[in-house]
């Protein structure tokens, strides 16, 4: 059973922490309590949320982890036409990593 942190505007606030202390609070603690899982749903929006700075703090803090580190990163879009509208920075980081589209289903199965 892996550990799962979560990187949702709404959880990094509940640890009363201000947004950017909270945001590497929780990479912290994931990378100490390796291997494990943080978890960024819907990127796009969250990064209309999070100021530059916290935004490159967190950036630097995963460009500068070792290469045997076992952090995965899971993350969401909307669309794939997204990925163009973030920030050069974000889409280096998840272009990093490996990247699986999902599509959402179109029928119910019963």
């Amino acid at each position: 059973k892996l550990p799962v942190y979560s990187l949702a505007i709404d959880s990094v606030l509940a640890g009363g922490r201000g947004l950017e202390e909270g945001c590497l609070f929780i990479l912290s603690e994931a990378k100490r309590n390796q291997p494990s899982i943080v978890w960024m749903p819907c990127i796009d929006t969250w990064c209309g949320c999070v100021s530059v700075s916290c935004q490159a703090a967190l950036v630097t803090m995963l460009n500068t982890m070792a290469v045997d580190t076992s952090v995965c990163l899971v993350t969401t879009l909307q669309s794939e036409a997204q990925m163009q509208e973030l920030p050069e920075e974000w889409r280096a980081v998840i272009c990093k990593g490996a990247t699986v589209p999902l599509c959402q289903p179109t029928t119910v199965s019963s």
